[in-house]
């Protein structure tokens, strides 16, 4: 059994979005039977009595859940503790599965422990101030890929601990690694995830408090210098990203992208004059 986890929070319609690409795994294909069962676990970090209701209604099939209300993290972790297959497989309520999603998983799944599979975009990018997790291999990203529950209860699942909702997955992943885990890359295993405002300075700060948390986990992957590390980001991103993305997009989300690159800028110096502070964890 596959046990599809969605953790959600305020998003009913998109969450509906989401459910509504699972109907073809609860009916039955001219072809016969499914090859495999499908549960799909919503977990709702708002609680809300009316989400609940309406899944019922409308979608029967889905098993709704209360979340822990402390974060994304824990809310996926709180579906999986609720699942009944040897299979987890994580999506977001803001993604869209393609046709076959659970399918291409399946085709692979006696061949490693953890699938991951491609996330794309809906369409062309068209400013600079917008982001996707877009994914043709490397990226274990947490709105797309599946892994055998047996490893993730054993590695724990998702780090509570992350003062803030980025890196978890980058962290689970990196655990899978050193656990000797076989990764497989599937690339017909498609979602579809919208593209989204960039958040600006405050989530920049936010994110960087869990990327030292990560580090103080994983010191061989934290940067010798931070001075060094966030002047190479911002250099970077200005010459690859700014600039020509200021022709392409004709200037379009172009004020966000020169706020994103001072800001690394100001944090090589800022690290250059004092020591980074100690990651807050909550």
């Amino acid at each position: 059994m596959y046990s599809v986890i969605i953790p959600t929070y305020n998003r009913h319609s998109d969450l509906y979005k989401c459910l509504s690409c699972f109907s073809e795994y609860f009916t039955v294909p001219e072809s016969g039977e499914q090859p495999f069962t499908v549960e799909v676990i919503v977990s709702d970090d708002a609680k809300q009595n009316e989400l609940k209701e309406y899944l019922s209604a409308n979608f029967p099939w889905v098993r709704y859940f209360e979340g822990p209300s402390r974060g994304p993290a824990a809310n996926r972790n709180n579906g999986a503790a609720q699942a009944k297959g040897e299979w987890l497989v994580f999506t977001d309520d803001d993604c869209l599965p393609g046709k076959g999603w659970l399918h291409s998983l399946h085709g692979m799944a006696n061949q490693a422990t953890v699938l991951e599979g491609k996330t794309i975009a809906e369409r062309p990018r068209e400013r600079l101030d917008e982001e996707s997790p877009i994914n043709f291999g490397g990226y274990l990203w947490s709105c797309n890929f599946a892994i055998k529950k047996s490893l993730f209860d054993s590695l724990h699942g998702f780090d509570e601990n992350f003062p803030f909702a980025a890196m978890e997955d980058m962290d689970l992943k990196k655990r899978i690694d050193d656990e000797g885990a076989k990764i497989i890359f599937v690339p017909d295993a498609v979602v579809t995830h919208p593209w989204r405002r960039s958040r600006g300075m405050a989530f920049w700060g936010k994110q960087q408090k869990s990327e030292f948390y990560f580090w103080e986990k994983h010191k061989n992957l934290a940067p010798a210098s931070l001075p060094r590390y966030y002047a190479y980001l911002g250099l970077r991103s200005l010459v690859k990203i700014t600039i020509p993305g200021a022709l392409k997009y004709r200037c379009r989300g172009l004020r966000n992208a020169i706020e994103h690159d001072a800001w690394l800028f100001s944090q090589s110096l800022r690290f250059l004059i004092r020591r980074p502070p100690k990651s807050s964890r909550g």
